[in-house]
């Protein structure tokens, strides 16, 4: 890291002096870099004209997805899902991030059932009732990447499987909930881990979530299966994926020989996975892509940065009570307790290709 004084401009492109910039926040990551964590490093942290950037492709993307909810059913082909995803992409100035991206053919990812991920649309392959799927869109706009995943249930799914799909998406909200600077991403992923092994699932291990925004699939790799005060300081201005893959037996998986992309798991249950694009900001996280469109009361930003809006409200007015500032008599609201891979093809991980995320496998002994 290039060592900068304190008049000189600051690495952030700001034109502010580096003392009234980003100073105080490199001497915090490196107090925690000498305590043995691991820190991102600069080119991680986003700027705010950046972040902006991301939240523009965002809105694309969830407005994809909007459409995709519209016109899903029994009797629809995952092709006809991914030539909406790139109509309305497209239609909308963006450009759909997986078409021809390290030779993937389509623009979106459909995984139905046993798929865990990366399924690729077909007109031969139609949506019946009892399916469960993942639509996982990634949308590039003006440079800027967005990545999110939705599930969808076909008619009756059956008791099972709705409670698979309900606890994956219950899974990435109280991940979300332990996103906040000066955090870890170990903390998030144990959230998530308890949550599915609580309810009888395991979450997959060797494909995880990433950092996203400048590129599809940027560090850090996020893993679900991590322990609390492990894994990547989170610092205001990272971007990253929460998309935990929850399976309902075994975690183990294996990919296609065929086509080289689509995801199994291993003992042919079903897998359910949710995704979001969330930023970490000074009070805690705004979530950029989420899987509700706005209600009519709320504006463009849509519930769920609402929700966590009021979120950090609630942290400032306890932060006042326990500090003394402010009204004591008042109630502080109470709160309920939401890939891609660094997966390599073969056994070999320095001699084999790497999957289209562009990443490594995790030594399963090491956890690294």
């Amino acid at each position: 890291m290039e060592k900068l004084g304190r008049n000189d401009h600051c690495w952030c492109g700001s034109g502010r002096k580096y003392k009234s910039c980003h100073m105080a926040l490199d001497e915090k990551i490196h107090h925690y870099e000498l305590e043995g964590h691991i820190v991102p490093s600069r080119d991680l942290l986003k700027s705010k004209e950046q972040i902006q950037g991301i939240r523009e492709s965002s809105r694309i993307n969830i407005a994809v997805l909007d459409e995709v909810a519209k016109m899903i059913g029994p009797g629809v082909s995952t092709q006809e899902i991914d030539r909406l995803v790139y109509e309305t992409t497209t239609r909308m100035g963006g450009i759909p991030a997986p078409l021809n991206y390290e030779g993937y053919p389509k623009s979106v990812c459909t995984s139905i059932n046993e798929v865990v991920c990366h399924g690729i649309p077909s007109p031969d392959r139609i949506l019946v009732e009892g399916d469960i799927v993942n639509v996982d869109v990634s949308t590039i706009y003006k440079g800027y990447f967005s990545d999110s995943g939705r599930m969808f249930c076909i008619g009756n799914v059956g008791e099972e499987k709705e409670k698979l799909v309900r606890v994956a998406k219950e899974c990435v909200e109280l991940g979300l909930a332990q996103v906040k600077p000066w955090g870890f991403l170990g903390d998030m992923a144990q959230a998530v881990n308890d949550h599915a092994k609580a309810n009888g699932y395991s979450v997959v291990v060797d494909i995880g979530g990433h950092g996203v925004g400048l590129e599809f699939h940027e560090e850090p790799f996020v893993s679900y299966v991590t322990k609390a005060g492990t894994e990547m300081l989170l610092v205001p201005g990272m971007v990253f994926t929460i998309e935990p893959m929850v399976n309902m037996g075994t975690s183990e998986i294996y990919i296609d020989d065929i086509d080289n992309w689509t995801v199994y798991t291993q003992d042919g249950k079903p897998s359910a996975q949710w995704e979001i694009t969330v930023a970490v900001t000074q009070d805690g996280a705004e979530v950029l892509t989420y899987w509700e469109s706005p209600g009519p009361d709320v504006p463009a930003c849509g519930r769920w940065r609402k929700r966590y809006e009021n979120v950090v409200a609630e942290r400032r007015a306890a932060k006042q009570r326990l500090s003394g500032k402010g009204n004591r008599d008042r109630e502080i609201p109470g709160r309920k307790e939401g890939c891609h891979s660094l997966f390599y093809h073969g056994k070999k991980r320095k001699q084999q290709k790497p999957h289209f995320c562009g990443g490594r496998r995790r030594d399963p002994d090491s956890g690294f």
